[in-house]
């Protein structure tokens, strides 16, 4: 006899299949490109881009979605649980494309605010400022954390 959790899970493991598929594709988009980049550029060039667009695309996001939601679940306990007391866990990926938008969120407000004090935006600065803004980020999802559990 089926039933409506048994329904559900199995409708939830189609979904994390079909997930995993898609990060699956983007990993593998994201490593031609590099492939791709190391010989349009030279080793140097094409590691700066890689990696340059993960902390600015992702490492301030990821800790800012830990400061407002210090843990973590996976599917099948969010299936099982029904208490709905406590803040609310994000799942690996929720977590994942929520720190994509939190950094492009909080770079940009870093960068907007200090053109707004007429502070004229460098490489350099950026680099300093979007490095600042990690490390704080880190320390304070961090401190969260301690401060949860």
């Amino acid at each position: 006899m089926i039933t409506f959790g048994s329904t559900i899970a199995s409708m939830w493991t189609k979904t994390l299949t079909k997930i995993k598929t898609k990060i699956l594709a983007a990993v593998y988009i994201i490593l031609l490109s590099a492939f791709s980049l190391y010989f349009w550029y030279n080793t140097k060039t094409s590691f700066v881009v890689v990696f340059g667009s993960f902390v600015v695309l992702f490492l301030p996001g990821l800790f800012t979605s830990y400061i407002f939601f210090p843990e973590t679940h996976d599917f099948k306990s969010q299936l099982m649980e029904t208490d709905d007391s406590g803040p609310k866990k994000l799942d690996w990926v929720e977590r994942l494309i929520l720190s994509v938008f939190l950094s492009l969120a909080v770079v940009t407000v870093g960068l907007l605010a200090l053109r707004i004090m007429n502070i004229v935006l460098t490489a350099q600065l950026v680099y300093i400022t979007v490095l600042a803004e990690t490390i704080i980020l880190a320390f304070l999802a961090y401190a969260k954390r301690r401060e949860v559990k």
